[in-house]
């Protein structure tokens, strides 16, 4: 199937044309609204019933549109199998193609290639009566994979170099120390605003109308008191980016572990045909036993609580099993069943909506680029080719909350751990597709 190429036309039905395709304007236009950058129509087999109309007019806008998962629908139930039997039909060029073709959420890169980074998905132990603490990745964000490096990593034991893993990609601590410094100049900005606002509350305090007196007097006090924490503020960070470049500045100053083992990146595996892109690093213990706590993924403080939890709800009768934790650290614990990933509608009572009454599953993560992000899980699993190996897989997409928000993912947030409000595990972030460095779609493996 391709975007059609005949010239414009009214709507989907004109005569003379094959009955689903669609025109340049309405490929151009239909999914309007679902993100910042949204994908072409290619075809539509509703055409028939549901006209698309051209917006025409000096101030004409085409109609915004809103995504929600595809639950209850009965062709997720037969989707695992029939998917790649429809794609094997459809791929009339398989035949000849063949030869041309800490809180979870740390950012981390590889001291062979320290300006690609990542993001560690989990912590865990190797088991029996191994204590060792272990991390995972994707084994693209630790190792070149293309169509001439995709191998097996394995360490060999004493004798042989170790492949070390480090906090910070060197983009990622030269962003860390300038973000530093953007918060020191903003504390100062407001030390000046606060300043100045003293002086004419303190003019205020001096004059003969009594009401205003008592209202420049209290807000005097707050200003005082908010002018002392900027000052505070300021002098606490000019010793925090003191203490990062001192002990965080040199790459080996951040090195946290070295790589264990890591899967030669494989699509259409089994069980299920998803794609297995993993890795798994040894972490320093010393560097970690004493501030090690679990797995717990930090919420942050760009989403306000109260924001982060009205989001997890969108529609005012959904449930509220959702609570958002102290010190923003949710912990994990349990996974998010297949079940539940195609059928929240049966698996909650009552059902999760989305604004716009339909049936939904929100998950978030915690990635290197992005930060904190909340999105929308879809009912079927995708089935997605990969150009490089010239295969398919099955991935559990999630796309953005809405257009007004940003993506879900963008560039070096691979590895990323994928959880629902309750802190249940949904799987790793492996990829995603869209126009720009951001993703319009994300691609997740499930954990289980």
């Amino acid at each position: 199937m391709t975007l059609s190429i005949q010239s414009d036309y009214t709507s989907s039905i004109s005569t003379n044309l094959p009955p689903h395709t669609v025109s340049k304007h309405e490929a151009m236009f239909y999914y309007s609204g679902i993100s910042p950058t949204p994908p072409k129509l290619v075809y539509c087999t509703g055409s028939l019933k549901a006209l698309w109309v051209k917006p025409v007019g000096p101030e004409a806008q085409p109609k915004l549109k809103r995504v929600h998962g595809v639950y209850g629908h009965k062709l997720n139930d037969i989707w695992s199998d029939m998917g790649p039997c429809v794609l094997s039909n459809l791929n009339t060029t398989v035949n000849i193609c063949g030869p041309l073709t800490l809180a979870l959420g740390l950012a981390i890169a590889t001291t062979d290639r320290p300006d690609t980074q990542g993001t560690m998905e989990l912590y865990f132990t190797e088991g029996g009566q191994s204590d060792k603490l272990m991390g995972l990745t994707c084994h693209h964000m630790l190792f070149k994979t293309d169509t001439k490096h995709n191998v097996e990593y394995k360490f060999r034991g004493a004798g042989v170099p170790h492949k070390y893993v480090c906090l910070l990609s060197l983009r990622c601590f030269e962003g860390l120390l300038t973000s530093i410094k953007v918060c020191i100049s903003c504390h100062g900005i407001m030390v000046d605003i606060y300043g100045r606002d003293i002086v004419k509350l303190k003019a205020r305090v001096k004059g003969d109308v009594n009401k205003d007196v008592a209202e420049a007097k209290k807000e005097l006090k707050k200003t005082h008191s908010l002018l002392e924490d900027a000052n505070v503020a300021i002098e606490e960070l000019k010793k925090f980016y003191a203490t990062v470049k001192k002990d965080w500045g040199n790459p080996k100053q951040r090195t946290i572990s070295h790589i264990r083992y890591s899967s030669t990146l494989m699509c259409n595996t089994a069980p299920g045909g998803f794609t297995a892109d993993w890795g798994t690093f040894k972490l320093d213990s010393s560097k970690f036993k004493n501030m090690f706590v679990g797995n717990f993924v930090d919420l942050g403080t760009e989403i306000p609580s109260d924001k982060f939890t009205l989001m997890m709800y969108p529609h005012k009768d959904s449930p509220t099993t959702f609570k958002y934790p102290g010190g923003h650290l949710l912990p994990l614990h349990g996974m998010i069943s297949e079940q539940l990933m195609h059928t929240p509608d049966i698996m909650h009572t009552p059902d999760m909506l989305d604004h716009n009454n339909n049936t939904c599953l929100l998950v978030s993560k915690n990635g290197n680029s992005t930060g904190v992000t909340i999105g929308c899980t879809t009912g079927i699993f995708l089935l997605v080719h990969n150009i490089d190996s010239g295969k398919e897989s099955m991935e559990w997409a999630i796309y953005n909350y809405n257009n007004k928000l940003g993506v879900f993912s963008a560039a070096s947030n691979s590895g990323s751990i994928i959880v629902n409000g309750l802190g249940h595990i949904g799987g790793m972030l492996t990829g995603g597709i869209g126009k720009m460095e951001t993703s319009d779609v994300t691609y997740i493996t499930p954990m289980w």
